[in-house]
């Protein structure tokens, strides 16, 4: 019976990638225009199946056994109707099951379709009565930049969605533009429906709100400049013990020099208050990047983050608040080791200079490696107790990746993140691996 059971899932999974593949090769005529600029309604679809594995991650002890090994099959459907060329509604839903191998397996055939939810669904308007203004309301992606400080507005539920619940309105010059917008992310999603909810999920540990504004210049054909201010208030939850109230006010730039030379760089300052003491904190990163003309377009990256820490010490908060930036943008091991912190992905108390070297091999294969030396500003809070040690030596973080992209439907890649602790941690700590295979169906 329990086989049976088994292989009626897997039968599920197998037709539910053929069916991706299937959408790849059927005509869609009078549903999608060949002129995207004047079709009304498009569609749109993408299978993403992966298998991770993490060893280690959390505490970095080869004689506990807490591998975790899963399979994660994420289906996204979206849907655009645009009457005219200055309206569009947008939406995407989104389902994604983990089949998990290690540390229990899970053979439970109903879980195969998890939450059903709305990742986005909003209405644009542009050009608003002849003007330059163009307002997205409802649920939306905001990126900032690199992500350094906004991308994901849910980080708890990986990476199954990043969006946020905002009013967002753009006033588009011809080399400038202001951006500002209003969002509130609440700890489970309360503003949509969740078909086939399982006790929701936590989405962040408490309820957020802000608004923010981003003023963009691109006069300058060496650089492009953005800056920002952001505030945002954290709530008081069974998971944060005080509420915070913050203010982020920052630059970036990035531009192209001599042709072959790549760079960015940005920098913010906080501050506010963390429960009934002030809070301050700096955080930044610089990278520079050299392409020459030869076989295989190598590419040489060096850089350096700088993230504050708090000083345990004095009676003022100095961390770093990631604000809308808890995702794995320079690491998918890393962000569990930082849950033994303050939480995953809360990237803070960060010092790491790096290098990359990557190569394109053709149009179809390109590989990275990446190399950190991580430490720390301060020492650990919990120092010298449970997974610590009493030094500033966080320990060496390496990444390879192969991304493989057959057609602009196809595409994959594989991974692997190694992370040796240093004196941050405990004597005799364990190294953590992370490992990871990707293939994607796109219509």
């Amino acid at each position: 019976m329990i086989v049976r059971y088994f292989i009626r899932k897997r039968t599920i999974c197998l037709l539910f990638v053929l069916a991706g593949f299937a959408a790849m090769f059927i005509p869609v005529t009078g549903l999608r225009a060949q002129d995207e600029k004047t079709s009304i309604f498009n569609w749109g679809f993408q299978e993403r199946v992966r298998q991770e594995y993490l060893r280690n991650g959390f505490d970095m002890n080869n004689d506990l056994a807490d591998d975790r090994n899963h399979i994660r099959l994420r289906t996204q459907l979206w849907f655009s109707i645009k009457p005219m060329e200055d309206f569009e509604f947008y939406i995407k839903l989104n389902n994604e099951h983990r089949h998990y191998l290690k540390p229990e397996r899970d053979l439970e055939f109903e879980q195969f379709i998890d939450e059903l939810i709305f990742e986005n669904l909003y209405v644009k308007m542009s050009d608003i009565a002849g003007s330059p203004v163009s307002v997205t309301l409802g649920r939306q992606n905001i990126m900032l930049g690199e992500g350094f400080i906004c991308f994901d507005g849910n980080p708890l539920d990986g990476s199954r969605t990043a969006y946020m619940n905002a009013v967002k309105a753009v006033v588009q010059g011809e080399n400038r533009s202001l951006m500002v917008h209003a969002l509130s992310n609440p700890q489970k999603d309360q503003y949509l429906p969740v078909i086939n909810a399982r006790d929701l999920r936590y989405l962040i540990e408490s309820d957020e709100k802000g608004w923010g504004g981003v003023y963009t210049d691109t006069s300058r054909p060496w650089a492009k400049l953005d800056g920002y201010y952001y505030y945002k208030i954290e709530k008081k939850s069974e998971f944060r013990s005080v509420e915070t109230r913050l203010h982020t006010i920052g630059a970036r730039l990035n531009g192209t020099l001599l042709g072959n030379f790549d760079y960015a760089a940005e920098t913010a300052y906080q501050t506010g208050s963390y429960g009934g003491v002030d809070r301050t904190g700096l955080g930044g990163y610089i990278h520079l990047t050299y392409s020459p003309q030869a076989l295989y377009e190598p590419e040489f990256t060096i850089g350096t983050i700088y993230l504050s820490g708090d000083n345990g010490e004095t009676p003022e908060y100095e961390g770093w608040d990631p604000l809308y930036s808890r995702w794995p943008k320079w690491s998918d091991l890393y962000i569990y080791t930082l849950a033994t912190e303050h939480g995953v992905a809360y990237w803070d108390n960060l010092i790491a200079p790096y290098g990359r070297f990557a190569l394109t091999f053709n149009e179809h294969f390109r590989f990275y490696a990446v190399l950190y030396e991580m430490r720390a500003p301060e020492r650990p809070l919990a120092y010298g107790s449970g997974i610590f040690g009493t030094g500033l030596d966080r320990g060496m973080l390496s990444k390879i990746q192969l991304n493989w992209k057959w057609n602009e439907h196809l595409r994959g890649h594989l991974e692997w993140e190694q992370f040796i602790p240093g004196d941050y941690y405990a004597d005799g700590s364990d190294s953590a691996h992370f490992l990871r295979w990707e293939f994607n169906i796109i219509y």
